[in-house]
């Protein structure tokens, strides 16, 4: 709600007696909030439609399919509440190279468009929360018997100097399939 400060605790206080929540921003910072909103809302959607298509790949129903991506996501949210960034977990923040390159194949034979999307948001994941949290950079472990050449420090290095393109790229040569486009 915009207006002056009289206009808009008037309308407060309308909204908050019928018990609707209401919240104040300042008038600048609106686009970052409409942005904010889109990472929950639209942004969000793709990666709800690609956990159901690779579970039901995978052999699930819809409904089964459904009913665990919403239990995860779900708990994902309440981690992350509780921990923030330091709760990230899984292959890809302890850099488990051979489960990620794995899971790339499996996805790549399921579907490429999967595979893209899934090493596009490994790397954009690998890139905000390494240069954001005060990592050091360090993803993955050095390279050893059967792990790829490519260290998790060049994978950042690669993803803040390179385009959406190059990152996929990347992820894609660490897992060892082509990129679909």
């Amino acid at each position: 709600m915009e207006g002056n400060r009289l206009a808009v605790r008037h309308a407060r206080w309308l909204l908050e007696r019928d018990g609707t929540r209401v919240y104040a921003i300042n008038r600048t910072g609106r686009p970052l909030y409409c942005a904010g909103l889109d990472f929950t809302t639209s942004l969000f959607k793709p990666l709800v439609a690609a956990t159901m298509e690779t579970l039901e790949n995978a052999g699930m129903s819809q409904h089964q399919a459904a009913a665990i991506a919403e239990q995860l996501f779900q708990r994902s949210l309440r981690q992350f509440l509780k921990a923030g960034k330091r709760g990230w977990e899984g292959p890809l923040a302890s850099g488990e190279t051979d489960v990620i390159e794995e899971r790339v194949r499996a996805l790549y034979e399921a579907n490429p468009a999967l595979a893209d999307y899934y090493c596009d948001q490994a790397l954009e994941a690998l890139r905000f929360f390494s240069t954001r949290s005060g990592m050091d950079g360090r993803i993955a472990p050095e390279p050893g018997a059967g792990q790829s050449n490519l260290t998790g420090g060049d994978c950042r290095s690669q993803a803040n100097s390179s385009s959406a393109r190059s990152i996929s790229a990347t992820l894609h040569a660490w897992a060892g399939v082509p990129p679909a486009w």
